[in-house]
């Protein structure tokens, strides 16, 4: 599973791997080979980063956990995920007057998943491993994260247009030497 990720998630991961007092899974405590769990889905576009990982044995993460919690709706991730590329355009496009429209889409799915996968937890994973595994996901973060996320991407584009706009400035000054030297120098 681990290929699928890139250097940045490996360094993270090992940052993480190096918290640890001891090379256990921080769920069970059993000893083996650890994988980094995205506490927060990286389906909500929370990043790559150690404080986001929870350090769990190889086969409680995938045949246990991921088995027992994922939400099984291929469509509905889909949409989001399209959703997700039409707000990002809508935001380089500086359609801001459309982008409460999909904000409010995608937080209908969030909302939905959250749901399946809370439920999910509670039906199928063992109760011993419920409370901790409750803990370590940050369920009241999917929101936050998605928020800041959206924000995020608005402010990158107000930027550069104020970049853009700086840059033109600039320009102009340069090409008609408005405060070029000559023009303050009096030829009396």
């Amino acid at each position: 599973m681990m290929e699928q990720y890139g250097k940045r998630h490996r360094e993270e991961r090992q940052k993480k791997k190096d918290t640890l007092a001891e090379q256990r899974c921080e769920i069970t405590g059993k000893r083996g080979k650890l994988e980094a769990h995205h506490d927060v889905p990286r389906l909500f576009n929370d990043p790559n980063h150690h404080s986001n990982y929870t350090m769990l044995q190889s086969h409680f993460h995938q045949k246990i956990l991921h088995a027992a919690c994922n939400v099984d709706a291929p469509d509905i991730v889909r949409t989001r995920v399209e959703l997700i590329r039409k707000l990002q355009a809508q935001i380089n496009a500086r359609q801001y007057d459309a982008i409460p429209g999909t904000r409010e889409q995608i937080e209908d799915i969030d909302e939905y998943l959250i749901d399946q996968y809370i439920e999910n937890m509670m039906n199928n994973l063992a109760h011993k491993y419920r409370d901790k595994v409750f803990k370590v996901t940050a369920v009241n973060s999917f929101k936050t994260i998605r928020d800041l996320t959206i924000e995020h991407a608005i402010k990158d584009t107000i930027i550069l247009e104020q970049q853009a706009k700086i840059n033109e400035l600039l320009a102009l000054i340069e090409n008609n030497h408005i405060l070029g030297e000559e023009e303050y120098i009096s030829e009396d």
